[in-house]
C-alpha cells in the first residue's frame, strides 16, 4: 500500500474516532480504507446503472450536461449545506448531482425489482 494524505473535517474525524473507540475498526486508517473501498465499489455500481439508464433514455442533442436551475426552501438548502460540510463536499452542484443520481438509480432499481416480482 502507498501512503496518502487526507484532509477531513473535524466532525468526520470525531466520528471515525468513535468507530475506533467502539471497536468497529482497529484504527482510523483501517476505517478510512474500508469506507473508501466501499464507496469506490458503490460508485462503480452507480456509474454502471447510470450508463444503463443513458442507453435506455434519449439524450440531449450533444449528449452533454444540461444546466438546471431550481428553487428550494431556505431550510432545505441549509440542510443540504450542512450535509455537504459533514461529508466534506465543497461544491454544491456536485453534491446535488450525486444526491439526484443516487435517488434516480435507487428508484429505477426498485421499479425494476417490482416489475420482476410480478
Amino acid at each position: 500500500m502507498r501512503p496518502t494524505s487526507l484532509h477531513l473535517p473535524s466532525s468526520m474525524i470525531k466520528r471515525l474516532d468513535g468507530l475506533v473507540k467502539a471497536g468497529i475498526y482497529p484504527s482510523r486508517a483501517e476505517a478510512v480504507r474500508h469506507m473508501v473501498s466501499r464507496a469506490i465499489f458503490e460508485d462503480i455500481a452507480l456509474l454502471n446503472k447510470l450508463e444503463d439508464l443513458r442507453l435506455k433514455k434519449p439524450r440531449n442533442e450533444g449528449g452533454h450536461s444540461v444546466m438546471v436551475t431550481l428553487k428550494m426552501p431556505v431550510g432545505l438548502l441549509s440542510l443540504i449545506e450542512e450535509a455537504m460540510r459533514v461529508e466534506g463536499f465543497t461544491n454544491r452542484s456536485e453534491y446535488v448531482r450525486m444526491i439526484l443520481a443516487n435517488y434516480v438509480v435507487k428508484l429505477f432499481s426498485r421499479l425494476q425489482e417490482e416489475g420482476n416480482d410480478e
